[in-house]
């Protein structure tokens, strides 16, 4: 952060509609409170985060103001000026967040749906629709770039046919070790493990078959087609937490204690937080929603991940 001259500064690129709220800039100006320093786009000195904490400091004469600086470029500066305006100050409205996530496609059309529901507080499905209206099915991009960084095509048929060579070159590998190696997610390498144990097509032809699979991967196909034991009902959410508190191998031993600590901090179980989610702000639902679902698969995941090596090992 540093001070520099206020005049410095130029008007940023703002999502909203109708620009500055003057009825907010009246009340940060009145405020005593030290307000938080302004995002500035270092390359065109133009706001990203804090216009109207810009406009307060000019109503009130100052000659300087904080400002913290971002690299990067134009587009890159929008999309955070986007996240910052939906986390947090005076909220985007829904028609402000859509136009926002409509530019957004537009500038950077390899980002996923979910990076780009993330950034403006919608749901992944509502993004899908606005970037189909935006460049049309046949202009879409060949890949998608997740919030994690890395890039995974829309047809999944290229990362799937790098998957099975992966398995074929490394059989032992682990589900998130293929997953990793050929770019897809944990859920379609177990796909792919499991359709080539029962001796069908990875890509998902109905129409084709792979070659009859080896003593090893027929016994894992056994396993694969038993009929699922049914569950019974319990008494209480997680009730097989308990039987893992009373286990000798968790409760005596420093790592194992150190895992029902883990498990604990992260099992909810929603009901007994139904006050907490009455006071989610409407227009921060769908990012909570978004939050839900990005738990609830990497629990899937990590759920497939377990079951594979509890067949491993039995």
């Amino acid at each position: 952060m540093e001070q520099i001259p206020i005049d410095a500064v130029q008007s940023g690129d703002s999502p909203r509609f109708q620009g500055v709220d003057e009825e907010h800039v009246r009340r940060l100006a009145e405020t005593d409170a030290e307000l938080p320093p302004i995002l500035v786009h270092r390359a065109t000195m133009r706001v990203i985060d804090g216009a109207h904490r810009l406009r307060a400091a000019h109503s009130k004469g100052a000659d300087a103001i904080t400002v913290e600086f971002f690299d990067g470029t134009e587009a890159e500066a929008f999309i955070l000026g986007v996240q910052a305006n939906v986390a947090h100050g005076l909220p985007l409205s829904l028609a402000e967040r859509k136009a926002a996530a409509r530019r957004i496609v537009e500038l950077q059309p390899e980002l996923a749906d979910r990076a780009v529901a993330r950034a403006t507080g919608l749901a992944a499905s509502t993004v899908g629709v606005i970037r189909r209206q935006a460049i049309g099915e046949g202009a879409r991009s060949g890949s998608r770039l997740g919030r994690d960084g890395r890039l995974r095509p829309v047809d999944g048929g290229e990362g799937r046919r790098r998957a099975v060579a992966v398995i074929r070159d490394s059989p032992d590998a682990s589900l998130r070790e293929i997953a990793q190696a050929a770019g897809v997610s944990l859920g379609t390498a177990h796909d792919i493990r499991a359709r080539l144990d029962r001796g069908e097509d990875p890509l998902g032809r109905p129409e084709a078959a792979t070659a009859e699979p080896t003593a090893e991967l027929a016994a894992m196909r056994r396993i694969a087609t038993e009929p699922a034991t049914p569950r019974q009902t319990r008494p209480e959410p997680f009730a097989g937490l308990e039987s893992l508190r009373r286990d000798p191998s968790l409760r005596f031993t420093d790592h194992g204690r150190a895992l029902l600590v883990w498990l604990h901090r992260r099992l909810v179980v929603v009901g007994e937080a139904e006050g907490e989610l009455d006071n989610i702000p409407p227009h921060l639902l769908p990012v909570v929603a978004e939050l839900a679902q990005e738990c609830s698969d990497i629990w899937h995941n990590l759920s497939l991940e377990l079951q594979y090596r509890a067949r491993q090992i039995g």
